[in-house]
């Protein structure tokens, strides 16, 4: 499993803020949990369960496979669904492992993104253009002023470029420094040295 897509499934539940995620529990166990707390629905008009379903566990695990039946049947399970039945057993939910998972893959994230070029000026005006910022500058001198004037946690970028979506900025640097100070909300600013993209979000936070 590549490190962008461990991180994503990781984190998944992360877009829940009322979801207190036990974690002991297994990723299926907790995302049928969520999906009866969020009423998605399988069958008809089932879309959001199945978009949902993917953001969880990629394209390549079955919608609404029951992985519980598959555990209580191993003896009958052909190569394929015990392979399976193993991955899914093995993404277990663990807190400490989250964490050291999610730092350590937003700068991949990000030289996958924008690359490492600092002079770049496309990527810059693609990450203006990702934050939200309508009217692009048209000098990397003014990308760079833009962008430190916005308030964003590196994480809520990071899930809205995955959703295609334009990340949540706070009102104001004190607001978004309050929500720093929440367990796993802050970026470690020593582990941005390397990519200027990540670490413009980042300069003014601290």
């Amino acid at each position: 499993m590549s490190l962008i897509l461990a991180v994503t499934k990781l984190v998944f539940f992360e877009n829940y803020h009322d979801f207190r995620v036990d974690p002991e529990a297994s990723l299926f166990e907790e995302f049928h949990r969520l999906a009866r707390k969020r009423q998605w629905k399988q069958g008809a008009n089932s879309k959001l369960f199945e978009k949902s379903w993917c953001q969880c566990f990629g394209d390549d695990i079955p919608v609404g496979l029951n992985i519980d039946e598959l555990v209580n049947n191993t003896e009958s399970l052909d190569d394929d669904e015990a392979l399976l039945v193993s991955k899914l057993q093995n993404l277990r939910i663990d807190k400490k492992r989250k964490s050291k998972i999610k730092k350590s893959a937003v700068a991949p994230q990000f030289t996958f993104h924008y690359g490492e070029d600092a002079s770049n000026f496309e990527k810059w005006q693609q990450l203006c253009l990702d934050c939200g910022i309508k009217l692009v500058p048209d000098s990397i001198k003014q990308c760079k002023l833009e962008l430190r004037r916005l308030s964003i946690n590196i994480y809520d970028f990071l899930n809205a470029k995955r959703e295609e979506q334009v990340p949540y900025k706070f009102p104001s640097k004190k607001a978004l420094v309050k929500d720093l100070q929440r367990p796993g909300r802050k970026y470690p600013l020593e582990l941005a040295k390397g990519n200027k993209f990540l670490r413009i979000l980042l300069v003014e936070c601290w």
